[in-house]
């Protein structure tokens, strides 16, 4: 949560003050309770590779995830990972073997441990998104997926993860990392996104109909995905997120991702106070930034301060 919260803004100059109040307590309530979060886990998740097949006409998601972990606990007696209950198991395989569980609103347990440090945990699952949250969404033309909502979770060191991500044949999907694979189907894409380096978190995917854009001369291949009504503004992102990117590079350190991708959010995600969020190799931008009068509020304020997060607290974090 710490890396998503610091990434979402809402830029009125009146409430610096209590900006910086409510930023202090909240960073120094994180440090306690990541430290207490360190003490108590028994395993933690170092990978995801992830199919997440997307099916908006019917508000479906069907997915497969093998999720690698690594056990800190010689007595562990189960492992206990969280998935949101609108989600039903229909397999679950540990190290090869089916493997006994229990399913219920916390999450679910999993009776048997395996014997070595590191195992990969198969889960098969599948449900029907007909709500939506302050984070995740889905409808007929985009799917915003926040991945504790879409993934089993548990404490997590990420060294890798990938993104198979099947959508209807006139949609884009986006995923931090890079785009290793693009097919076209019958009736459908398919987008694979993969990061092979360690992230405090991997954030959202994001999926629909987008005006692409892509600029690949300049110091970061940038793409942007944005709604056809406000796709003419994307050479002007781009040009100006480039010189960003290079002001920074002089500044803090490379750029450490091989992309950046710039996209185009509902205004309703993660609620009224937040104009964008950033996430590894990605910046979420709402609409209301491209249609505001406010001048601190447009894309072209809120986007340098965006891309800082690459850095702060992308790669430097807790």
């Amino acid at each position: 949560m710490f890396v998503v919260l610091c990434g979402k803004h809402l830029y009125s100059p009146r409430l610096k003050s209590w900006a910086v109040f409510i930023a202090t307590a909240f960073f120094n309530f994180v440090i306690i309770t990541f430290s207490q979060e360190e003490e108590k886990k028994d395993f933690e998740i170092l990978a995801h590779r992830a199919y997440v097949q997307i099916l908006p006409e019917t508000q479906e998601l069907r997915c497969r995830d093998t999720v690698t972990i690594r056990l800190l606990n010689n007595n562990i007696e189960s492992l206990n990972f969280g998935l949101v209950p609108f989600f039903k198991i229909t397999n679950l395989i540990l190290n090869g073997d089916d493997a006994d569980f229990e399913q219920g609103r916390d999450g679910v347990i999993i009776e048997d441990v395996p014997t070595d440090t590191v195992a990969d945990v198969v889960f098969e699952y599948e449900g029907k998104m007909s709500f939506h949250t302050e984070f995740s969404r889905l409808d007929e033309e985009r799917a915003v997926l926040r991945e504790e909502e879409i993934l089993p979770h548990a404490p997590r060191n990420l060294q890798f993860f990938r993104f198979s991500i099947e959508v209807p044949s006139d949609w884009d999907a986006v995923a931090p990392g890079v785009l290793v694979k693009r097919d076209s189907l019958p009736n459908s894409n398919l987008f694979v996104w993969e990061y092979d380096e360690p992230v405090p978190m991997i954030g959202w995917i994001l999926a629909g109909k987008f005006v692409k854009d892509s600029k690949k001369e300049g110091s970061t291949p940038i793409s942007t995905y944005l709604f056809s009504e406000d796709s003419s503004h994307s050479k002007r992102i781009m040009s100006l997120a480039d010189s960003v990117l290079l002001f920074y590079n002089s500044k803090f350190t490379p750029f450490r991702f091989h992309n950046l991708n710039i996209i185009e959010v509902e205004n309703w995600v993660a609620g009224k106070s937040v104009l964008a969020i950033s996430i590894p190799s990605i910046i979420m931008i709402k609409k209301q930034a491209f249609e505001t009068e406010d001048v601190f509020n447009t894309y072209p304020l809120i986007l340098a301060h965006e891309v800082a997060h690459q850095w702060w607290p992308a790669t430097v974090f807790i």
